[in-house]
């Protein structure tokens, strides 16, 4: 109730860096996860997931997942990358209920074949999703800065010796292929 009332009120304040200002002191997100971060995320809360969010940024911005759910949708995400990483998810546990979010321009919205393109190279490195239509060997200098990206999250033990509280990362990029085939039905 407090989001939709401060919210309500943002919309007669006329100054966007004010309104800014008032999101970040009430903790309203307007800011996307970036995706390495939503990935490791979704890594460590695989045991504990019942219900996965899936969809493009309607679901991102309009809804909040709380408790054991766990919202995945993305700016631009189409419906072959929200099947994909259903089908990844899968195998989770406890996993349940998994809603998709579906809008009016889904059915013939491929990302690949958009200006948001780049963002295939993030589910491909991350979730080892294979592009559609595009090259393997697309993007090879975005490809080269994502790699040394990931390569700083490995855990580096003298961090650790040093501050015994410090909070890191333990992802270990996968050696082997992954089978994407979506699940039998």
């Amino acid at each position: 109730m407090k989001k939709i009332l401060i919210n309500l009120l943002l919309c007669f304040i006329p100054g966007k860096n004010l309104r800014k200002r008032i999101r970040l002191f009430f903790s309203i997100k307007t800011v996307p996860t970036p995706p390495a971060e939503k990935f490791f995320q979704w890594k460590t809360n695989k045991d504990k997931t019942e219900t996965l969010i899936l969809g493009s940024s309607h679901g991102l911005y309009g809804y909040r997942a709380e408790g054991s759910e766990f919202n995945l949708c993305d700016i631009s995400q189409d419906l072959y990358y929200s099947y994909r990483l259903y089908a990844l998810s899968c195998d989770f546990p406890q996993l349940k209920t998994v809603v998709l979010f579906y809008s009016v321009f889904s059915p013939g919205y491929v990302l690949e074949k958009t200006a948001e393109k780049i963002k295939c190279l993030f589910y491909k490195e991350l979730y080892h999703i294979p592009y559609r239509f595009l090259p393997d060997n697309s993007f090879p200098v975005e490809k080269e800065q994502f790699d040394k990206f990931m390569r700083s999250f490995r855990p580096d033990s003298a961090l650790a010796e040093r501050n015994g509280n410090c909070k890191e990362y333990t992802f270990f990029p996968q050696t082997s292929p992954r089978n994407n085939a979506p699940p039998a039905t």
